[in-house]
């Protein structure tokens, strides 16, 4: 998306160089202090909007720093617009809820949607994960399991005592589960393989920047100029 902006040069004596300078350096500091405006309002509205896993300083910093200016406005450089993109990285999701895209896995096209009785904190579907059984953590690798009567199959076994089951009458995409006890019954569910699906549009990145440059530029174009009036 690309936003323009339109100023009175009526007040501007453009033909001679100081003035062709000054114009271009106070667009510059307009164009570069509206964007950073525009990028601590996402960032707070991330922060009121997301609830994330693991609410530590380091995970909140890297998920706000997702919302990059690049590159900024630079006369010296001649580069008379200012850039902001929002996780441009792979395997980062930030902007997909922006349209409220499919998320699809990362390996393969399901995703595994975590059982809040097993796998949240308190049981409920708000709560973080808990560290023991992040996927990640679970550390899931193939077996060749042989068998005497029927051809040689690969199982999915990961650490504490967990396991990928196929297709099921619960969970048909399939899922990770737990053994808690002896019995052939004794596990829980961890995760269910789901197809994709789509996320929420709640980022509102667009809707954001377009107020942002209506309100805020005129504000800050005022500001440069009375800096560096005109001689």
């Amino acid at each position: 998306m690309q936003i323009n902006v339109k100023v009175d040069l009526s007040g501007w004596n453009l033909k001679t160089p100081r003035e062709t300078r000054r114009l271009a350096y106070n667009m510059s500091e307009a164009l570069n202090n509206t964007a950073k405006t525009f990028q601590l309002a996402m960032r707070d509205a991330i922060s009121r909007k997301f609830r994330l896993r693991d609410d530590t300083t380091k995970t909140r910093r890297f998920l706000l720093q997702q919302i990059v200016i690049k590159p900024f406005a630079s006369p010296k450089k001649g580069v008379m617009y200012v850039e902001i993109s929002v996780a441009q990285k792979a395997r980062l999701l930030l902007a997909a809820y922006e349209t409220g895209a499919l998320r699809q896995g990362f390996v393969g096209q399901d995703s595994a949607v975590p059982n809040p009785a097993t796998a949240r904190e308190g049981g409920q579907f708000g709560g973080v994960i808990k560290k023991e059984v992040r996927f990640k953590n679970l550390r899931l690798k193939p077996f060749t399991v042989h068998a005497i009567t029927r051809p040689d199959t690969v199982q999915y076994k990961g650490s504490d005592r967990t396991f990928q089951l196929g297709s099921t009458a619960m969970n048909p995409a399939g899922g990770v589960y737990q053994r808690v006890g002896p019995k052939p019954d004794d596990i829980r569910l961890l995760y269910s393989y789901k197809a994709a699906f789509k996320l929420k549009a709640i980022l509102d990145f667009v809707s954001t920047a377009e107020f942002t440059m209506n309100e805020r530029f005129k504000i800050e174009w005022i500001l440069a100029n009375a800096r560096t009036p005109s001689k």
